[in-house]
């Protein structure tokens, strides 16, 4: 969207898309968190503006500066070869599966190999619906309709494993998942 007016936005550190963090300076920000100095020099820059946390890029339509929000920092992967991979990008692919209750994307913690490195969809089957079409086999199902994700994506948005789950994803009071719950092991 827009930003608001009388507002400045500013794009962090952007990749070779022009793809940074989010930061914006304006009348409507706050000056700091109360009685907390560290946390206000965590989120506002010295030119006063505030890091939002969110990954995007701006595009330039006419006098109009558009913001695209492309994922959460915190939740970004980065690789070694230094690419990034916004989980929420896949998650929306994954949601468009017919069958797909919940997903959560992520990197993969390898312990008998720390360097692996490897995307893991992690899928809440909905299991009404699987049974619908008279799914039975989700395993072989969600690795088949992973493999045409991926056939659509570059080759280092792949995601190399898939794991089905049980139960729901842990949420917190707002029903959003929390991320840093999840088992994040592949072996």
């Amino acid at each position: 969207g827009l930003p608001i007016i009388g507002g400045k936005v500013k794009i962090l550190d952007p990749d070779e898309n022009g793809e940074g963090e989010i930061c914006y300076k304006g009348p409507n920000v706050m000056i700091g968190y109360y009685q907390n100095e560290e946390a206000t020099r965590e989120a506002i820059d010295e030119e006063g503006y505030f890091h939002t946390g969110d990954y995007g890029k701006i595009e330039t339509e006419g006098e109009d500066q558009w913001i695209y929000i492309t994922g959460r920092l915190k939740n970004l992967i980065i690789f070694s070869n230094g690419k990034n991979v916004y989980p929420e990008e896949l998650e929306t692919d994954i949601q468009g599966v017919y069958g797909v209750g919940e997903v959560v994307v992520y990197a993969g913690e390898s312990k008998s190999d720390p360097s692996k490195e490897v995307i893991v969809a992690e899928i809440y089957p909905d299991e009404d619906a699987l049974k619908l079409r008279n799914i039975t086999d989700p395993v072989t199902y969600f690795d088949e309709e992973i493999k045409k994700i991926n056939r659509k994506n570059v080759s280092y948005k792949s995601i190399g494993k898939v794991k089905l789950r049980t139960e729901e994803f842990p949420k917190n009071t707002s029903r959003k998942i929390t991320r840093f719950a999840i088992d994040k092991s592949i072996d």
